[in-house]
């Protein structure tokens, strides 16, 4: 075999780890949750305990930081235009997010390392009209300790996160819009 054959394959097998990280299926559901299967949102295992105050490019033109939203409930959706898994999930996100935008909730997205033009044609293709955030360098990915996508945070009104999702969702099940209702509520 040549270095050309080698090389391809070489390639073929990268992108295939590539989307088996995409594609993660096990879900980083702490001991309190009783039923992974259910969807529900749990307590996060990792150290970050809450969001920080780092201000990210929007989509759409200027500036935010996840500190604006204090008093909301925050859906924190960490994605990618390659990942099969997470454009699969965004019409679910979208539903949510139109269900609840008028209550004290938001969705935002954070894509990373990827280029504004390519992002913006994927979200025009998927009609999505919620906050997307871009992160150039990956440090607010890094911040979170993103090894696999789509990952989603809950994050309470005060700022503290209470939920944390590995894997696609239908976030429009009305289980899950439920949940949130609640959430709001309190």
């Amino acid at each position: 075999m040549n270095i050309t054959k080698y090389i391809l394959i070489l390639l073929i097998l990268l992108i295939q780890i590539n989307l088996q990280n995409c594609n993660n299926k096990n879900n980083n559901y702490s001991k309190k949750s009783s039923n992974p299967n259910n969807h529900e949102m749990v307590s996060p295992t990792s150290e970050l305990e809450t969001i920080k105050d780092v201000k990210l490019q929007l989509l759409t033109g200027g500036e935010i930081s996840l500190k604006q939203f204090k008093g909301k409930i925050i859906l924190l959706n960490f994605w990618a235009t390659w990942c099969p898994p997470c454009i699969k999930e965004m019409p679910s996100l979208e539903i949510l997010y139109q269900k609840l935008k008028k209550q004290n909730f938001v969705i935002t997205a954070v894509t990373s390392g990827e280029k504004k033009d390519i992002v913006q044609a994927k979200i025009k293709e998927l009609k999505v009209t919620f906050p997307i955030l871009l992160d150039e360098d990956g440090s607010f990915a890094s911040m979170y300790r993103i090894s696999s996508i789509p990952m989603t945070f809950i994050i309470d009104k005060s700022g503290k996160i209470i939920g944390k999702v590995s894997g696609e969702r239908d976030w429009s099940k009305p289980s899950i819009i439920q949940y949130f209702e609640k959430l709001i509520n309190e």
